[in-house]
């Protein structure tokens, strides 16, 4: 038996139902507030995975505010949660701690569970303000990893509570205690920015990852900031904030060929209570001003360290540190982008490009916003407003689920006769068996989720679906006086 619905001026996107043999599938599922058919809630989408997943599971969240408190249970292993834009998607919510009784800890906008979370182009936000522990993020999975991310909050943004974090070109933002925990967590080439109202950057806790040094002694495996750039907004003063804190014993906070700008304090760490700070590790290596030169580290405090070059390259390469029981998690490659495409051409509506090696598939783009996916290269945009000049670029997908950068631009010209598209309430038909019986004649093409072409009749009353599979389909019919209605239609 045949369904149908109407379709709105994009693409929609449907959710995994289990059952459902999707042609053309690229991303596991989408999540988008606007788009028919696809998750509202990344929670919804979550809780739709399937639990303790051996293969990667690929969820693609288009651009919107979502104003929700999500939770990425332990059981869902294996999942990439890919934003369509760092600008466009954001994550935010306002709990705080004594909000009807809520630790501080309960307090997150975003809870990372799952092991092998891979998490692209999203913003997470506690939007509380200052004043309150207030988490953005409390993560406590193993081999996560956060590739150009914003974590937006005040006192505790960055709850680093268990297990280990890699975190690449992220941003982010706070004022007290902003990235603390105990977990061993990287922070490669971000961004730290202190805001007004604060004094300290980390407090970390009782590292939980410890190795012996071959030297004797305990190397703890705590905070590592590399290549990052320590800055501040418009209003926080010169030498007002310390690099870290130790909330606790056996606590770490390293930084390494970091850039600091002057809002850092000559002494650089404080203490916070009793002699944690004595059982501690504190150092940095190579700091830097904001133009490059050498900070002097002649005040900082005499319990703190300057790592040596021996040190650097023996014990805080990513291979020594984010080392667990003699296992090493290397995790840039899951980080790495394919090339993006090249050649984008179209003819009318017709798009193609140069195929790029290990892509799973492509995100194709309309003027600045995502309108579908295809696992070939090449894809056909029947939903498109004629009347208007229309952009498009495309973008190759990893295995992994990242996006590479767009290709260039390929420009499509306003024509000169917009087809007029009425409403499919208007558009009558009866459907039985495959076979669609329409109430006049109609030149016909059916379309994939994906946009591709699957068949085109001219002038026609009725049609067979026999040869197509269960799935979702575009149906696109042109009458005489050139009305297009265009349906979607799903075949059981």
């Amino acid at each position: 038996m045949i369904f149908f619905r109407s379709i709105i001026r994009t693409i929609p996107w449907i959710p995994f139902l289990g059952i459902l043999s999707l042609n053309a599938q690229v991303f596991d599922m989408l999540v988008a507030q606007e788009d028919e058919g696809a998750y509202r809630t990344i929670q919804s989408a979550i809780d739709r995975i399937p639990d303790n997943s051996g293969e990667r599971y690929l969820v693609f969240i288009k651009n919107g505010k979502y104003q929700e408190k999500v939770v990425l249970p332990s059981s869902k292993t294996n999942v990439s949660l890919i934003g369509e834009s760092l600008e466009g998607v954001s994550i935010e919510w306002n709990d705080y701690e004594g909000k009807n009784g809520m630790s501080g800890a309960d307090s997150y906008t975003f809870l990372a569970e799952a092991p092998d979370l891979y998490m692209e182009n999203i913003t997470i936000r506690n939007t509380t303000g200052s004043g309150s522990q207030a988490v953005a993020i409390r993560t406590t999975g193993e081999r996560q990893v956060f590739n150009r991310c914003v974590f937006d909050g005040h006192q505790d943004t960055y709850y680093a509570h268990k297990n280990r974090q890699y975190n690449l070109n992220c941003l982010i933002r706070g004022n007290t205690d902003f990235i603390y925990g105990d977990a061993t967590a990287v922070f490669d080439s971000c961004i730290v920015l202190c805001l007004t109202g604060g004094q300290y950057i980390t407090a970390p806790a009782d590292t939980k990852l410890t190795s012996q040094l071959p030297e004797g002694g305990t190397f703890l495996h705590g905070l590592l900031f590399r290549l990052c750039s320590i800055t501040r907004e418009s209003g926080v003063t010169d030498n007002s904030y310390y690099l870290g804190r130790p909330w606790q014993p056996d606590a770490s906070s390293v930084y390494i060929n970091c850039m600091l700008d002057s809002h850092i304090r000559p002494e650089g760490w404080s203490t916070w209570s009793s002699n944690n700070h004595l059982s501690s590790f504190f150092a940095e290596y190579n700091s830097m001003d904001m133009v490059g030169n050498p900070v002097d580290t002649n005040s900082r405090v005499d319990w703190s360290y300057q790592l040596s070059d021996e040190w650097v390259n023996n014990y805080y390469t990513l291979e020594y540190f984010l080392k667990k029981n003699d296992v090493i998690w290397d995790p840039v490659p899951v980080t790495m982008a394919l090339a993006a495409p090249e050649d984008l051409t179209g003819e009318l509506f017709n798009l193609s490009w140069t195929g790029v090696a290990e892509a799973i598939g492509y995100t194709i783009i309309r003027n600045d916003t995502t309108i579908g996916f295809s696992v070939s290269p090449d894809f056909t945009d029947a939903t498109a407003t004629h009347s208007i000049e229309n952009i498009y670029r495309v973008k190759s997908v990893s295995e992994n689920g990242n996006l590479s950068k767009a290709s260039q631009a390929f420009y499509h010209a306003p024509l000169s006769i917009e087809p007029r598209v009425r409403n499919p309430d208007e558009f009558d038909l009866s459907i039985k068996d495959k076979h669609i019986t329409f109430e006049r004649y109609y030149n016909i093409k059916i379309y994939s989720l994906s946009g591709h072409l699957l068949l085109s009749r001219m002038h026609v009353s009725e049609l067979s679906l026999n040869p197509y599979t269960r799935g979702i389909y575009i149906l696109v019919a042109e009458n005489n006086q050139g009305i297009i209605h265009i349906r979607h239609i799903y075949l059981e």
